[in-house]
């Protein structure tokens, strides 16, 4: 089973001075960053809890953050019943991927809702 966290990957910096935060997947045969669009400056991040701080949306945030780590987790745990093996690096980072594309996505789903409210 792969072991998912957060990070924020302070390589990469936009103009603005923020870092995306991507979910982090651990597993025997390596990890896997997957970005989910969320930007954050270094100080509004806490490494050691992986929560959003110092961010005027931070409970919108931690609460969209701590569903869908749970809805990642949840999807890979079916598909590993489904198929009745572990999943490789690229089927794990395809499921978490399918996780944000947009055809995926209605207008009545939590991130179609945070994503305009982020962009607002």
């Amino acid at each position: 089973m792969a072991t998912l966290n957060y990070y924020l990957d302070r390589r990469s910096v936009k103009a603005d001075g923020t870092h995306p935060l991507k979910i982090s997947l651990n597993t025997r045969s390596g990890s896997i960053l997957v970005s989910i669009g969320i930007y954050l400056q270094a100080n509004q991040w806490d490494a050691a809890n992986k929560v959003v701080i110092r961010h005027p949306r931070r409970l919108f945030l931690n609460s969209f953050l701590s569903d869908t780590l749970l809805n990642a987790e949840q999807l890979i745990l079916e598909e590993q019943r489904r198929q009745g093996s572990a999943l490789s690096k690229a089927q794990l980072k395809d499921l978490i991927t399918s996780l944000f594309r947009s055809d995926r996505i209605n207008d009545k789903t939590v991130y179609s809702v945070f994503i305009t409210f982020i962009n607002d």
